[in-house]
């Protein structure tokens, strides 16, 4: 009884520290509730404009609900910004909402530089990457009709 009732008390613990763990921003863009998301993540942006994370997911944010100009705009910042490349993909979506936006020079340019990045600078997840850069060089084709 007594190890039953540790147990319990244990797995209450871990839950309650796993939920504070993510913010209402994090939580509010897991259920697809994009335009309250980037309220929230803008908040923090403006608290701290240091925060890659929420400017980037401000970007995704902004990106999912197809308004591309300011996704685009907030792309930029993480890919200037992140000078540990912790967020690679920062580049390709950015080139990807210049097409997006009809700025194809810039996205096809953008797009040769996503592709030249080094594979270690994809971290672990290679495999992951190859769909992007298979997808990148379909968007930079596009660009060109």
């Amino acid at each position: 009884m007594h190890l039953r009732l540790h147990t319990i008390l244990i797995l209450l613990v871990c839950q309650t520290a796993t939920g504070f763990a993510q913010s209402p921003a994090d939580r509010y863009f897991e259920y697809e509730q994009f335009y309250r998301a980037a309220n929230l993540y803008k908040e923090s942006f403006v608290k701290d404009s240091t925060n890659l994370y929420a400017v980037y997911q401000l970007a995704e944010c902004y990106r999912r609900l197809f308004a591309y100009e300011t996704a685009e705009k907030y792309y930029k910042i993480v890919y200037e910004a992140d000078t540990s490349f912790t967020y690679p993909l920062s580049l390709y979506y950015y080139a990807l909402t210049q097409k997006y936006n009809e700025h194809f020079r810039e996205a096809i340019s953008n797009f040769d530089k996503y592709l030249a990045y080094p594979e270690k600078l994809k971290k672990d997840k290679i495999e992951a990457y190859r769909y992007y850069d298979k997808q990148a060089t379909i968007e930079k084709n596009g660009c060109y009709f």
